[in-house]
């Protein structure tokens, strides 16, 4: 849900900043985003897409879309779902 743990798990190898807004917000919410990539925070990779759903899923599960892309990944689809353990 946050994009902070986004930017931590892609650093160091790619960095991401938001284009358009001053920052990604706190935690995401449905809509596109657009973020320039650099590989180590140096050399430019271009705008990545990304497009954040919450599609319907089963009771309690929680899932969160990324469906972006790019020029260097036209297609990028990632789902992230998480399930309580009943604990």
């Amino acid at each position: 849900m946050k994009p902070a743990l986004f930017l931590h798990v892609a650093a160091p190898l790619v960095r991401f900043k938001p284009i358009g807004i001053d920052r990604f917000p706190h935690n995401w919410t449905v809509g596109r985003y657009l973020g320039a990539m650099s590989l180590f925070g140096l050399l430019p990779l271009g705008q990545q897409s990304i497009v954040i759903s919450f599609p319907d899923s089963e009771p309690g599960t929680k899932v969160l879309r990324d469906a972006g892309g790019s020029r260097l990944l036209p297609v990028w689809d990632h789902r992230i779902e998480v399930t309580g353990t009943g604990n």
